[in-house]
């Protein structure tokens, strides 16, 4: 496991956002669960003025496709992931994916760090719950000046009250 410096980012100005689940439910995320043995232990930063989500990672060879790229899906997973976390941030509940718009533009090389933004770009009320339009993009190195590798749209719903409760009976 590589180990991912964060200490820029607090300087910054960012705020780690810590993932919340209801107390007395066992939390396995693959992408952010420090409990799943597998999974990407993704850590999550917040700039309150701008109200934009961060995080880094570095994709291990063991999720790569080709040899030495990042495989697509966790790539996906990762942007996924930041979308849900930025909903959370803004709103103090998770989204759930309705549909998601992933352009691959180059290449994501494994052993490498990355960095992951994400954003809203608004939010509307729907038939099933609010409906939040939200985009996360992966660029090569540490921040955004590096080259953008990955970006995606999506659309995630913050379901009522009683419909979220349910996921956890």
């Amino acid at each position: 496991m590589h180990e991912i410096d964060y200490s820029d980012l607090i300087k910054q100005g960012f705020k780690e956002i810590l993932v919340h689940i209801p107390p007395g439910y066992g939390h396995y995320c693959f992408a952010c669960s420090k409990s799943n043995p597998i999974g990407l232990k993704l850590r999550f930063f917040a700039n309150i003025e701008t109200e934009e989500l961060v995080s880094r990672y570095i994709v291990p060879k063991e999720f790569c496709g080709f040899p030495k790229y990042s495989h697509g899906g966790i790539l996906t997973t990762l942007v996924d992931e930041l979308m849900a976390h930025v909903t959370f941030f803004i709103f103090g509940r998770y989204g759930i994916t309705k549909s998601i718009n992933v352009k691959f533009l180059r290449p994501v090389l494994i052993d490498e760090p990355i960095f992951i933004h994400s954003k809203i770009s608004k939010s509307l009320e729907g038939k099933a719950g609010k409906e939040i339009y939200a985009n996360a993009k992966i660029y090569s190195g540490k921040d955004s000046s590096g080259k953008l590798c990955v970006k995606s749209d999506g659309i995630l719903v913050i379901l009522p009250d009683d419909r979220f409760k349910n996921l956890y009976e």
